[in-house]
Order: structure tokens, then C-alpha cells, then sequence
């Protein structure tokens, strides 16, 4: 006794045959450019077959055609892929699946990207990325796959081992490895921007928090500066001839201290005056951010490396 369903077959729909196919081929090819899942290839079948008026077919019918499509569609990808490459580079990535001198292969430093950005691990990503980048920019030999694919392969790259990936097509598993080190590269070069941002505002904070430092510190100074000044302008208030002003001037300034120490006073408050704080960030910065900074701000450039050249 058969136990395949019966077709859908609603009131003044058209039945299911070639022209429907045609139609469920055309829906499901477009959607096989971004979607992978073949439920969702599904779904939009279903949906394309109502709006046409067309009966729906036995679940089975529509679940075979679309993973021959979808199978179909991503096959024309790996092969666009594979076709870009030479032997080198072909090769090169396939060693990525092959087991060093240590138990595990290269393939797990592909897998194991951190989430988050943290300040500690600057140095750490910057060498990440100088090796991402020794297989050259991958963007270019996936050129043509939808983001949403490229998303999709690089997912099923990350949740498969290196034994696991060697089961697959040549041409699938070399392009599955070049979405997954795509998705690498963009995203530790993202980490790398936020950890600049992060470093730099660091230091802005702290310079910010040491130019009030220095306004608290030298309140006293201006107190008193301002105060010698008010004698002076009292001093002067009657409009004495100018060698007697000259003379009490010199009278008022001789109480509060040595020409080059008011001077100096007045250097250290109108240093404080305000909100430019940029200067002070230079204390902050200590040598041995010198050389990480300026990896993080040329890592931003990703020459083509091509290995065959």
C-alpha cells in the first residue's frame, strides 16, 4: 500500500505539472541565491505556487526539488570559486586541514575567533590577522556569492572539523574554507577598529581626568594670582604718574614672591585654561603603546598576497 500523500488540490487551482515545476524552479532558484535552509526554499515554493493558483504537489515532491536546486545553485558557486584559484593556492588551503607538529590543524585558529574585542589582546590579534592575511585577501575569489551565502558557508565551515570538512567536494570544501577565512579577516580587522577606539578613548579619558586633576591642583595659585593682581589695579586706581605706579607696582608684586616664580604660577594656570586637554594626553601614552598602535592603524591595509605569484 503506497504512503505518499495525495497532492493539494484546491477549488479552481490549476494542477500540479510542467508548468508548475517551472515555476517552483524559477522561485526556489532566485531564493537558493540567499537562502540555504531547504525549508525555507520550501516556503517559498508553497507560497509562489498559491499566488499562482497552482494545486501543491505531495510535501515529498517539493522537498526533492528543492535540494536538487539548492544543490544546483550552490555547485555553480563552488565551482566559480575553485576556478579562480591555482594550484598553489589550492594547495595551500587544503594543508590547512592537515595535521603540524601539534595535534591540531591550522584549521582550528580559522574557527576559534574570539567574540569580543578585549584591550588585553591587541598584540594577539594583530598577529592573528598577519596570518589571515598570508592567504591573501579572500574577498576577491569569492567575488560574486551573496553575503547571506557567504554567511551560510562560513558557518558550515566553523561547525565542522578538518576530518569532517575532507568529506566534502574539492571544489565545496576550498570554498567553504575561503568564506570562513573572509569572515576571519573582516571581523578581526573589526575587532582591531574597536580596540583602537577603545585604546584611544583611554587615553582621552585620562587626559580629560588630569586636566581637572591640574584645575583642583592649582585653584590655590590662581587664588592668588588674581588677588595680586587686584592689589596692582588698587594700587593704580588713583592714577599716580608712571614712576611712582612703576613703584608701587614693585611694592605689591615684592609681597607675594620672585618675578620668575609669579611667572611660572601664571604658566601653570593658563596651562589649565580651557578644555584642551590633547596635550596631556602624551603622559599617558607610554612607549610601549608606540609600536602596537601603529600596527593597529596600517592594519587596516590588506595587500593581495597571491601565493602563486
Amino acid at each position: 500500500m503506497s504512503t505518499r500523500r495525495p497532492s493539494v488540490n484546491f477549488e479552481g487551482s490549476r494542477p500540479f505539472g510542467n508548468e508548475a515545476k517551472r515555476v517552483v524552479l524559477d522561485a526556489v532558484q532566485k531564493a537558493a541565491q540567499v537562502m540555504d535552509h531547504p525549508a525555507d526554499l520550501i516556503n517559498v515554493a508553497i507560497a509562489e505556487l498559491i499566488r499562482q493558483g497552482f494545486e501543491l504537489p505531495a510535501f515529498s515532491t517539493l522537498d526533492r526539488m528543492s535540494r536538487h536546486i539548492r544543490k544546483a545553485v550552490n555547485d555553480s558557486f563552488f565551482e566559480m570559486v575553485f576556478l579562480r584559484l591555482n594550484s598553489r593556492e589550492i594547495q595551500r588551503l587544503e594543508d590547512l586541514l592537515e595535521r603540524g607538529e601539534s595535534y591540531f590543524s591550522d584549521y582550528n585558529r580559522l574557527e576559534n575567533l574570539p567574540k569580543k574585542a578585549k584591550l588585553s589582546e591587541i598584540r594577539d590579534r594583530l598577529d592573528h590577522l598577519a596570518w589571515l592575511t598570508t592567504f591573501g585577501d579572500a574577498e576577491p575569489y569569492i567575488e560574486g556569492i551573496p553575503p547571506a551565502k557567504v554567511n551560510h558557508f562560513a558557518d558550515q565551515a566553523k561547525a565542522l572539523d578538518a576530518q569532517e570538512m575532507k568529506d566534502f567536494s574539492q571544489e565545496k570544501r576550498i570554498t567553504l574554507l575561503l568564506c570562513l577565512i573572509y569572515r576571519g579577516q573582516t571581523k578581526t580587522r573589526d575587532h582591531l577598529g574597536t580596540l583602537f577606539i577603545k585604546r584611544m578613548a583611554s587615553l582621552h579619558k585620562a587626559a580629560k581626568q588630569e586636566l581637572e586633576r591640574l584645575r583642583e591642583q592649582h585653584r590655590e595659585k590662581t587664588e592668588s594670582l588674581v588677588s595680586a593682581f587686584t592689589e596692582v589695579l588698587q594700587a593704580l586706581q588713583d592714577y599716580p604718574e608712571d614712576a611712582e605706579a612703576g613703584r608701587l607696582v614693585k611694592e605689591v608684586l615684592a609681597t607675594r614672591g620672585r618675578i620668575p616664580d609669579l611667572l611660572d604660577d601664571c604658566e601653570a594656570v593658563t596651562s589649565c585654561q580651557g578644555n584642551n586637554y590633547l596635550p596631556l594626553i602624551l603622559k599617558f601614552f607610554r612607549q610601549n603603546h608606540r609600536p602596537i598602535l601603529f600596527r593597529l592603524t596600517h592594519s587596516g591595509s590588506i595587500p593581495l598576497l597571491r601565493t602563486g605569484a
